[in-house]
């Protein structure tokens, strides 16, 4: 164990290394706190537990490693780490606890566990580098203010799983279209969950593992703000490019934009094309279109 305050505001210390077999389980409250100096932060495989505000204020730490034993984290764990560039939560975790990375504003990346039940209040706020996030199918609920103020962020799947949604969980994302399983919001989704008044798309076909849109039927009920400022944002998957809605009409099949949704007929499948990302040096492939019959 290392315990509450052990190097608190130790603010010249720039490296921490653990020797090889360490059996380190617990990190208590405080314990690196106002480290100003630290940069990168390995954790052997053995922690279990990071106590509240542990590493808060590590403003310069770029670099984290978590493990893969870790089931507790606690409240204002890595609040205000300003540098920090990318999390990877282990699968062993099954709740972000309140204010955890709490305005980590240089967070561009984050990678949820398998068995994550809970995203914290407040976890994220105010993480405006995040563009992108993949919710796991084990996650049932998203806190008050979890994802307030992370402005970078235009497109976020929200599956059957998620039952409860907390007060302002995505306000101040002035871009964001939220691509929803259900078609309604759930019981247990607070009525100001979506305070933003940003565009909502019901219904969505999802992939198997629920990382992108697959996709949706145009009815006027299943579209919610779509005259919100800025419009509906395109959807999001990881090594490809969203190429548009395409839909079998009268006149044959047609490729239509997002700016198009609005107008297109009521009871329109719209499929989304997706087209492989490559460097600018490279040939592209064919656009791919998903169907909800090849699931």
């Amino acid at each position: 164990e290392i315990g509450p305050y052990a190097f608190y505001r130790c603010e010249s210390l720039t490296d921490v290394l653990f020797g090889t077999g360490a059996a380190l389980e617990s990190i208590g409250d405080y314990a690196f706190s106002y480290c100003l100096s630290l940069t990168e932060i390995v954790l052997p495989e053995s922690v279990t537990a990071i106590g509240s505000r542990a590493f808060s204020q590590c403003r310069s730490m770029e670099t984290l490693s978590l493990g893969r034993s870790l089931t507790s984290l606690g409240e204002y764990a890595f609040y205000s780490c300003l540098s920090l560039k990318e999390v990877v939560l282990p699968d062993t975790l099954a709740q972000i606890g309140g204010h955890a990375f709490y305005r980590c504003s240089g967070l561009t990346s984050v990678t949820f566990g398998a068995a994550l039940v809970r995203i914290g209040e407040y976890a994220f706020y105010g993480c405006s580098g995040l563009t992108q996030l993949a919710f796991p199918t084990s996650l049932t609920e998203i806190g008050d203010y979890a994802f307030r103020s992370c402005g970078g962020l235009t497109s976020v799947i929200l599956a059957d799983h998620v039952t409860a949604i907390g007060i302002h969980a995505f306000n101040g994302a002035r871009s964001l279209t939220f691509y929803c399983e259900s078609l309604a919001a759930g019981e247990d989704w607070d009525a100001r969950w979506n305070s933003g008044y940003r565009p909502v798309i019901w219904g969505c076909t999802l992939s198997e593992d629920e990382s992108y849109v697959v996709s949706f039927t145009k009815t006027e009920e299943g579209l919610l703000n779509p005259e919100a400022t800025n419009g509906f944002s395109a959807p999001l998957r990881n090594g490809y490019v969203f190429a548009g809605w395409r839909a079998q009409t009268d006149g044959g099949q047609v490729t239509f934009g997002m700016e198009d949704i609005s107008s297109i007929p009521e009871g329109t499948l719209l499929t989304a094309v997706w087209e492989e990302y490559v460097p600018e040096h490279e040939e592209p492939s064919e656009p791919e279109t998903e169907s909800s019959e090849s699931l």
